[in-house]
């Protein structure tokens, strides 16, 4: 409209033409078109368009942050694998699985750890202060790894072939993570001090003829475990909990023998090297 009042003149054919044509893309006429950012006589926001709408109208988020999550190969989708987390996921992975269902299954690891390929699950923690997180010996490689994307509380003692390619047993130790590995000829033993995340400390044995898991949990950081055997008694394996909090500490690698035997200064604890049965100090 004319803003001084005046009669406008009559639109002419071009002009008709113009209006029709701008008309047509408002409304999603003609095909469907919609102007970018614009919503369609559908209510529907326009194709290619991100943003989505609540039950009142507004904007909502469309990616709000997940709990901690191992993806499956190529995807970002959470799953959370057995106690703790943090916020965030893994990157996107390629390659075939880790292992098989079955397997994995059989070892009481998650199944989005398991769908992980071999190079974001084998991942070696570093080494502390006191003994190893690797050993290679004549039946493979024995690591301690933390899988892609896991948090601190976790990790899992991996038993590899030779080569290294393949996962031949799994011990996952979720808010347990050990801290060390020690291979004998008869079994492979690993462990952990308390922490502020998870106070309890940990002892496990792995017997090298039958695969079979043994594992003391007590009392470290706290007068007593923060773990009752209740919770630890769908993992695989035999667990036990020991409230009693020992002056030795399960972080130093135990000199291994007739006996386990952990030395903390003047401090010292023998254990069974069979059932971790506590001999004496």
């Amino acid at each position: 409209m004319i803003r001084d009042g005046s009669n406008p003149r009559p639109a002419g054919p071009a002009t008709a033409t113009l209006l029709l044509a701008v008309a047509l893309l408002v409304t999603g006429g003609a095909g469907g078109a919609v102007l970018a950012g614009c919503t369609s006589d559908t209510g529907r926001p326009p194709p290619g368009s991100s943003s989505s709408a609540g039950p009142s109208g507004t904007p909502s988020s469309a990616g709000s942050p997940a709990p901690w999550s191992v993806a499956t190969p190529g995807t970002t989708g959470p799953h959370t694998p057995g106690d703790g987390g943090t916020s965030g996921s893994v990157p996107r992975a390629d390659g075939p699985a880790s292992q098989t269902d079955a397997d994995a299954s059989r070892d009481g690891v998650d199944p989005s750890i398991a769908a992980l390929p071999l190079t974001a699950r084998v991942k070696p923690v570093p080494k502390g202060p006191v003994g190893s997180t690797k050993v290679t010996v004549s039946d493979g490689v024995w690591l301690i790894s933390r899988p892609v994307g896991s948090p601190g509380s976790y990790a899992e003692l991996l038993h590899l072939d030779s080569a290294g390619r393949r996962v031949l047993r799994s011990y996952p130790f979720p808010r347990l993570a050990p801290r060390w590995v020690l291979v004998t000829p008869q079994a492979v033993y690993c462990g952990r001090a308390g922490d502020a995340e998870t106070p309890d400390t940990m002892i496990c044995r792995v017997d090298r003829a039958t695969g079979d898991l043994r594992v003391l949990v007590s009392a470290d950081l706290k007068e007593e475990a923060s773990f009752t055997e209740a919770e630890l008694s769908g993992r695989p394996g035999t667990w036990i909990v020991d409230d009693r909090n020992f002056a030795a500490d399960f972080g130093n690698v135990p000199e291994a023998g007739t006996e386990l035997t952990f030395r903390s200064g003047a401090a010292r604890l023998r254990l069974s090297p069979d059932t971790l049965g506590v001999l004496g100090s």
